[in-house]
């Protein structure tokens, strides 16, 4: 598994696309209010806990971009400038992935996965004004043989607005079955109490019993079989993420289409385990019954779906109609089964003799060298390190905004004690807004770039 490192998110400002120009250039984004400050007061107060602000990366905070660009990734992001048009701008000014997110928060999130969770943990860190100095490395993770990268097995870095961001090593969904067997980088998911006390001791302790107030799970299909990702699993580990660290929100990535889906029915059971997702989110009932048969709070108020998978569709299907291929532009395609109607070029894949080879239309910027390669190789684009691990300074931002607006549409509004709980109708309005906009190729609005608009955040509470 190789990791990504991102270069600096700068873009050039003539380049405009110019097709399909009748798309819908934005999201109605009822949701997703500005936020202004008054009187200089900071954004994060008791009505808004968390909330992010979109730069033109020309005017983004240098700092950021700098951190980003030195975050561990590999030459195919470092050393390949290159972006589709049609990912980067419409020809109304609707920035596709030209954008830069910063966020400001006081939640206390844990990040729990691999090394793409690694990633998205460590940008997310960045965009939260993670300066070097606000990192900490909590432990050293156990090397893999033929794992050259040791790396750390779990993360905690403070935020703006005075929050927490940590990540946790972990190959498989977190289950009692994994407590006490070798931990990350190994199979098997393992996990142990001393890992929980490190992170936990690292935590803010001013709200009693919860030392996160959001978990964000992403499943590790390619260490885990999608065989072995089931409903039951699925749903244990949110259980255990409440129960280990109180916990009051958890978020599922959805499982995207990466070099780790040899075969359409691989695909097929990967959308049906983003399928089980939905429905846990869905279903999600805050209470629970005890031992005396009564039914009381279980403390986990909400399970949202952040949609990952999605977005990697909606790059990809992009992406291929700039190499060529004869597919629909992504925001055409109503539903999923749109893309399932056309997923067969997805498995045409380079043939560079590694063991996961990358798809075609994820990994390549055009077609010149495909053929005289016999498709040994071909000029990257700065989409995908390797067809699974992203180039952050591309696509994070998008992860940022999307990730952030979500939490907003449960934390931000009136404070909730323990036993309340927000409309779910409601809660799922609010969460398809944020995918729809953000894990998406949907163009986002010039206004809201940069300090003129604000900081913005999403409530569904009006």
């Amino acid at each position: 598994f190789a990791v990504a490192v991102p270069i600096y998110f700068y873009f050039q400002t003539s380049l405009f696309w110019t097709e399909e120009s009748s798309l819908p250039s934005t999201a109605s984004s009822r949701t997703i209010r500005p936020v202004q400050r008054v009187n200089d007061a900071p954004i994060i107060s008791d009505g808004v806990r968390i909330a992010f602000q979109l730069h033109d990366p020309q005017s983004a905070p240098h700092a950021l971009q700098e951190l980003m660009h030195e975050m561990d990734v590999g030459e195919n992001c470092r050393n390949n400038p290159s972006l589709p048009r049609s990912l980067m701008r419409t020809d109304d000014g609707g920035r596709v992935l030209d954008v830069f997110a910063t966020i400001q928060t006081d939640l206390n999130i844990l990040h729990i996965g691999d090394s793409i969770s690694r990633q998205l943990a460590r940008a997310f860190d960045i965009m939260a004004g993670g300066s070097a100095n606000r990192r900490t490395i909590l432990e050293s993770r156990v090397r893999q043989p033929g794992y050259s990268n040791s790396g750390p097995g779990a993360t905690t870095a403070s935020t703006d607005g005075g929050g927490i961001s940590s990540w946790w090593a972990m190959t498989g969904l977190l289950s009692n079955e994994g407590y006490g067997k070798e931990v990350a980088f190994r199979d098997g998911g393992g996990w142990n109490m001393a890992q929980v006390g490190t992170l936990q001791n690292k935590t803010k302790g001013d709200r009693i019993g919860i030392m996160f107030d959001a978990v964000v799970l992403r499943v590790m299909h390619g260490w885990m079989p999608i065989e072995d990702i089931t409903y039951a699993r699925l749903e244990e580990a949110v259980d255990i993420s409440h129960k280990l660290y109180g916990a009051t929100t958890v978020v599922f990535i959805t499982i995207p289409f990466t070099n780790n889906v040899f075969t359409p029915e691989i695909w097929e059971k990967c959308q049906c385990a983003n399928d089980w997702m939905r429905k846990i989110a869905s279903e999600w009932n805050a209470t629970k019954v005890d031992d005396l048969g009564r039914r009381v709070a279980s403390g986990l108020k909400h399970v949202l779906v952040l949609e990952w998978a999605q977005y990697h569709n909606h790059l990809i299907w992009r992406n291929a109609k700039h190499l060529g291929y004869n597919v629909s532009d992504p925001l055409r395609l109503a539903d999923e089964q749109g893309f399932k109607d056309e997923q067969d070029f997805m498995f045409e894949r380079l043939d560079d003799g590694t063991t996961w080879p990358p798809s075609i239309s994820q990994v390549c910027h055009d077609t010149e060298l495909l053929s005289s390669s016999k498709r040994r190789k071909c000029n990257r684009n700065r989409l995908y390190q390797d067809g699974m691990h992203i180039c952050s300074d591309a696509l994070a931002s998008r992860f940022g905004a999307g990730l952030t607006c979500l939490l907003g549409c449960v934390h931000n509004g009136k404070k909730l004690n323990v036993t309340e709980r927000l409309p779910s109708k409601d809660v799922r309005a609010c969460e398809r807004e944020c995918n729809s906009q953000f894990m998406s190729v949907r163009p986002i609005d010039a206004s809201w770039l940069d300090s003129s608009a604000g900081h913005r955040a999403s409530f569904i509470s009006q």
